[in-house]
């Protein structure tokens, strides 16, 4: 039973971009072909309360108390549902709905998503198997989206781009983007030592890049080539990126995937 805030409809597919931020869509022919268009398979839970068996719960490898909002909460979830055992299944009709009061559970705070939380959730699920790319992609878009946004707050109050003497006006964005993701990498690092980081997975569960492949290919995470500082390439384009590939299934991961199932 998934308690929602807002009314979900048959055919949507709940799932995140590259700054992991949520997403909703149509489910293709494909997906709700399955169970006779009765069921069909979806990246990630959500809404304020997911109920499951207790010993499903009991089995999920990663349980990270750290995790202070229920969006954060469900893509670890979801994560262990899909790449530590059989996936998620979402049904067309609910046998139970609650009306949650937005006032006692917004959907900004049902759907915000830190930096330091992104850090966290990327360390523990993108790393091992190869993988490592996927990680260092998404901390660099995340990275590149805050320091837009403070260029933009910054234009906002001054009325004109924030200038530094030591940079010209057009390298100001790349530079913060940087250090943004410098701060991003050590907090990634320095979550790995807190005790209730979920520690292990790369040996309980499949890579990152099966998931991406098998389970949310819609997904555009994209790989940027470190260029020379002021050069016209090095501006935060994405869209000049490459797409990361998924990996190719070697005996080890093959291993991994076995265990996971």
């Amino acid at each position: 039973v998934n308690v929602e805030i807002h009314h979900s409809h048959v055919g949507d597919v709940l799932a995140f971009d590259d700054l992991l931020r949520p997403q909703t869509s149509t489910a293709n022919a494909q997906q709700m072909s399955l169970s006779n268009g009765e069921s069909y398979p979806t990246p990630i839970v959500g809404g304020g309360a997911t109920a499951m068996r207790l010993e499903t719960y009991n089995a999920l490898p990663a349980k990270d108390q750290s995790l202070w909002n229920h969006y954060s909460a469900d893509l670890e979830l979801s994560f262990n549902l899909w790449m530590c055992a059989d996936g998620i299944d979402v049904l067309g009709t609910s046998l139970a709905r609650v009306v949650v009061d937005p006032l006692v559970l917004s959907t900004q705070e049902k759907t915000n998503l830190p930096g330091p939380t992104t850090a966290r959730l990327v360390s523990a699920w993108m790393k091992g198997h190869g993988d490592d790319e996927y990680a260092s992609a998404t901390l660099r878009a995340v990275a590149n989206f805050a320091a837009a946004d403070y260029q933009s707050k910054n234009i906002l109050e001054n009325g004109s781009r924030p200038r530094d003497h030591a940079m010209s006006e057009h390298r100001v964005l790349p530079e913060k983007a940087r250090d943004l993701k410098n701060i991003l990498v050590r907090i990634a690092e320095e979550a790995q030592q807190s005790p209730t980081f979920p520690s292990g997975l790369g040996k309980k569960c499949r890579p990152f890049s099966w998931y991406v492949e098998n389970v949310h290919p819609e997904l555009k995470i994209y790989q940027v080539e470190e260029n020379d500082e002021g050069s016209d390439s090095n501006k935060l384009n994405m869209s000049n990126g490459k797409t990361l590939p998924s990996k190719p299934l070697d005996d080890q991961r093959m291993a991994i995937i076995s265990r996971a199932s």
